[in-house]
């Protein structure tokens, strides 16, 4: 279950903020206007683009990171310590696999 809603949360990160950084940094949807080696890109010499697309990607950036910090703090501010007396739900590192370092000599010899 905790492995599916890490797969979730990667996939529907991206297909939520895609559309979002594209219209932070291309709102007007201008095309590349650069091709070189079959690749397309967006050209520093044409002013248009560099006013209406290259120039915008550090707002984007600051925009982005003011919504990560927001989310992060909301994350933060839920978490609460467990009630005195109520067990802990944690993994012993034997029961994950992790070897300490006497084992892993002797799997080795």
């Amino acid at each position: 279950l905790a492995t599916g809603l890490v797969v979730l949360g990667f996939g529907s990160g991206a297909s939520m903020l895609d559309p979002l950084q594209a219209a932070l940094v291309n709102p007007r949807n201008l095309a590349p206007t650069l091709i070189e080696g079959g690749a397309a890109y967006f050209d520093w010499a044409d002013a248009e683009v560099r006013v209406h697309v290259l120039e915008r990607v550090p707002a984007m950036f600051r925009t982005l990171g003011a919504m990560y910090a927001c989310a992060q703090l909301v994350g933060v501010s839920l978490m609460v310590e467990a009630p005195e007396g109520q067990p802990t739900t944690s993994v012993a590192p034997a029961k994950v696999g992790l070897l300490a370092a006497d084992q892993l000599e002797g799997a080795r010899g």
